[in-house]
Order: structure tokens, then sequence, then C-alpha cells
């Protein structure tokens, strides 16, 4: 049934997966996830933030090779599967100067992928945490933004990890409004959310996650597909609540959402024709 010239919708699904500092681990809990999203006729997965690597600061510096080899796993799965994917990371870019001399950049990012495979692209994470700084993980400078391909449309989207949704300047400023400014009709949020010892902080953050997002979903206009880790930040075993909400968010409410605890997979199928561009002619 996918891609289907007379298909109206397209279907994102997400994964609240666990994730630990095993590579190997977090190579076969997105595996399955794949499975689920084939099964279930998913276009495109959406998977946590950093949820391939983990969140350590080691990881780059120390597993670089499994890394690279992990993710060429989870590339040929995909495209074996025909799901698209939207798949939080950390990454190491090779970029080339001028003088053709190369230098490498620790990146936090989300990678794109077509249902046959083809990569598409990153956006990488803007607004930094401590922990990242301490790994030599570099923000993003400029905003970058991917056109998502789907039968003949492309969906203008933008990846807010973490943070990025909520620093500089708020839902009716910051880097939402630049993205919608640009012309941006949809919001993939991957995220990897601290939790806290204190239940009385943990309540207050989690009101306030909720109210934010809700505001940039409802002032932008932009659906937001949302995905949290379901572990502690550092990759212990945890099974209280996420968080940040897990589901889709149109014009500031949930249209889909899962419970807030342990392995969780949704999907939503998002009307073509409010968010999408026509392929231009050539």
């Amino acid at each position: 049934m996918k891609n289907n010239p007379m298909k109206k919708t397209i279907r994102f699904g997400g994964a609240q997966i666990p994730v630990t500092p095993s590579i190997q681990a977090n190579t076969d809990t997105i595996k399955q996830a794949i499975d689920w999203a084939s099964e279930n006729q998913v276009d495109y997965l959406v998977t946590p933030e950093v949820s391939l690597s983990g969140y350590s600061i080691d990881c780059l510096s120390k597993n670089l090779p499994d890394l690279i080899l992990a993710l060429s796993e989870i590339e040929n799965y995909a495209k074996e599967k025909t799901v698209g994917l939207c798949l939080g990371t950390l990454w190491q870019e090779i970029y080339k100067s001028g003088a053709g001399e190369t230098h490498t950049v620790n990146k936090n990012q989300i990678r794109y992928y077509t249902q046959d495979g083809m990569y598409l692209g990153a956006s990488a994470k803007t607004v930094m945490t401590e922990l990242e700084t301490a790994a030599d993980i570099a923000p993003d400078v400029t905003l970058v933004g991917i056109t998502l391909p789907f039968q003949d449309t492309i969906i203008p989207t933008a990846g807010l990890i973490c943070a990025d949704i909520y620093g500089w300047g708020g839902a009716k400023g910051g880097l939402p409004q630049q993205y919608h400014d640009m012309g941006v009709k949809l919001f993939i949020h991957a995220t990897n959310a601290e939790r806290n010892t204190s239940l009385v902080k943990n309540e207050i953050e989690e009101i306030w996650i909720e109210a934010w997002l809700r505001r940039v979903s409802f002032y932008q206009r932009c659906p937001i597909i949302v995905v949290d880790n379901c572990y502690m930040m550092d990759g212990t075993e945890y099974h209280g609540k996420t968080m940040t909400q897990s589901g889709v968010l149109i014009n500031g409410v949930w249209v889909t959402s899962v419970p807030r605890t342990d392995t969780q997979y949704f999907y939503h199928d998002l009307e073509l024709d409010d968010i999408i561009l026509k392929e231009p002619a050539e």
C-alpha cells in the first residue's frame, strides 16, 4: 500500500524506546521499532535523541567504529523493510576545507532516510547542554531545513532536538519561528529529557514542557512529531514517567499520544494537503 499514488495522507510513526550506553542494544531496539513500523505501514519513523549512539561522551572518541557499523546496519535494515527514518544519533561529520584538508566535527543529529534507503541529510542540535560541550559536540550555526519526499510532493521539515524547541526566544520566537518563516511545515522533535530526583521539580518541568510544546504547535501552525527516551538520560533502566509526552501535536492539541512509561509505539496519518508543497515542475 505504500506510495499509492491516490494516497492523501502520510503516516508518521514514533518509537518511545530505551536509549542505553550500548550501541548494540540500541541497534537491536531500533530494529524492533522498524519491524513494528513496517508491519503498520509507517512511511517515516521517528526515534528519540541519540537513540542509536546513546548519550555518552565516550561514544565518538572510543566507540566510533562500532557506531559506524551500527548505522550501516540500521540503514540497510530500514531499506529492506521500506521504512523511512528520522534517526537520532551522535555522529562525526567530515568536512573539507577550501585547501582540500579534512577535519571532523562532532554533532548531535537527526538523520533522514527515504523508504528506499536514500540519505537525505541531517539536522544537528543548536542549543547545547554542558554534557555536549564536554564531549566537543558542535552546535549548528545555520538553520538546516530538510525536504522529506513523499510520492510527488515534498514536505519542508525541521528537526528540533531537545532544547532547540525551547531556547532562543520562546514559543512566539526562537528557532521554531525562524524555521516557520523559512517555510517549514512540519517539526520533528527528538528528545532525551533529563529526569530529576525531586518529584516536585519533575512535576514543574513536565507542566512547563507540555505548555511550551502546545504553544509552539499552536502559534507556528506546524504539526510536531514528538518522541522521548523511556530510560534515564544516562541510559539507566527506568520505568517512571518520561519527561516529555510522546505523540503528535496539531494546532496545540495532542491528536495522538501514548503512555509515558516504557516502550511505546504510535503513528498518525497527516493530511498531505495541510502540510505539503508540490514538487516543482522541471
